[in-house]
């Protein structure tokens, strides 16, 4: 990706941030969630721009970050240090709301912290090839499970019924678990697909708070969940 069109990336994002944060200093500290997964959402957004501009032109030496002069570089780094401090405001604004101790919204922010943890110490481990199907099963997993927990604050009853997107995201896992060894790199032959720990447990919750049509879809379904 060319340096300009990275920078005009970079400024977009440091501008959402800038924006939300102002959002947010205007919310009740008890009626917003998912403020501190969208920043970390938005911190994965900015690693991968801090990898693509070091893979293109080489990783500095620590006593040569003050030497940079790159455009790109400060912009990255503003947003960086710009959503460092949102997140952490966002998750003290997320953690009055009545749901923060949620199991499956603390598995939501583990895996996007794990996501975002492994992508800033470029460990996050995929290849050029199927790059889709890890980041369909990322969105659609976080996606859902988001969904259903927002949908129960107003309806504690609910439940999906979403069949194309909860079908699409199986299809993508069990396409990802038969073959993460081509997707994920620097991984023996007894690994598990990265992120499976966190994953699994958002899947069953899917699974949970899914309104099926009968035991036969409940079962085709659940056959999909299971790891390898």
């Amino acid at each position: 990706m060319e340096e300009e069109v990275l920078l005009q990336e970079a400024q977009l994002v440091n501008h959402q941030v800038r924006q939300k944060a102002l959002c947010l200093s205007k919310q009740s500290l008890s009626t917003t969630l998912y403020a501190y997964t969208s920043a970390l959402c938005d911190l994965g957004a900015v690693t991968h721009f801090m990898h693509e501009f070091y893979d293109q032109n080489g990783w500095p030496e620590v006593d040569a970050f003050q030497k940079e002069t790159s455009p790109l570089y400060w912009e990255i780094v503003d947003a960086y240090q710009n959503l460092s401090n949102y997140a952490k405001d966002a998750r003290i604004f997320d953690s009055y709301h009545p749901r923060w101790q949620d199991p499956a919204y603390q598995q939501i922010v583990k895996l996007l912290k794990q996501v975002e943890i492994t992508s800033r110490t470029g460990d996050y481990q995929i290849t050029r090839d199927m790059t889709l199907v890890k980041k369909a099963v990322l969105c659609h997993t976080i996606g859902l499970s988001s969904e259903i927990l927002e949908r129960q604050e107003s309806n504690p009853s609910f439940q999906s019924d979403d069949e194309s997107n909860w079908n699409l995201l199986l299809e993508m896992w069990n396409l990802y678990q038969n073959n993460h060894r081509g997707i994920d790199v620097a991984l023996d032959s007894n690994s598990k697909a990265q992120y499976t720990e966190e994953i699994t447990p958002l899947l069953s919750y899917i699974d949970k708070n899914y309104s099926y049509r009968n035991d036969y879809e409940r079962n085709r379904y659940q056959e999909k969940i299971l790891t390898r």
